[in-house]
């Protein structure tokens, strides 16, 4: 097998800073790297699905939200987050349509309460992703 490069991984279990659902959308990428440099979360389980919240505050079926929130509990249960940070953005594709920020913000309550209800002892946190760089905490 041809060796690509050299990189350096810790080997053995690791405690997660955050588990984060995000959407794909490579947009909102930058502003994600801002927020968990700020926040100082160093080792967080990236969970990148298409529409990012959508399964579980308003999924096609209770199979999809079952399998969203599958993910989500299983990084906590296996990196031990304390944290499980939702992140929505303006404009995302997965909804299918261009929608306003109370949409967006009220989605993420939803998703919120989903989580809250699966893993009441963990902390839950919310952004929403403007693509005129802010990054809101609501």
């Amino acid at each position: 097998m041809k060796k690509y490069t050299e990189a350096k991984m810790e080997s053995g279990h690791y405690q997660a800073d955050a588990t984060i659902v995000r959407c794909i959308d490579e947009r909102t990428k930058s502003a994600l790297e801002i927020f968990t440099e700020k926040e100082g979360l160093v080792r967080y389980d990236d969970i990148s699905i298409p529409g990012s919240i959508k399964g579980l505050a308003s999924p096609t079926s209770e199979e999809e939200r079952r399998i969203v929130l599958g993910y989500v509990t299983s990084s906590v249960q296996l990196h031990h987050s304390k944290r499980v940070i939702l992140v929505a953005h303006n404009e995302c594709g997965g909804y299918g349509s261009v929608l306003g920020k109370d949409y967006y913000l009220t989605e993420l309550e939803k998703a919120a309460a989903v989580v809250a209800t699966a893993l009441p002892d963990v902390l839950i946190g919310k952004l929403l992703i403007d693509f005129d760089g802010t990054i809101m905490l609501p």
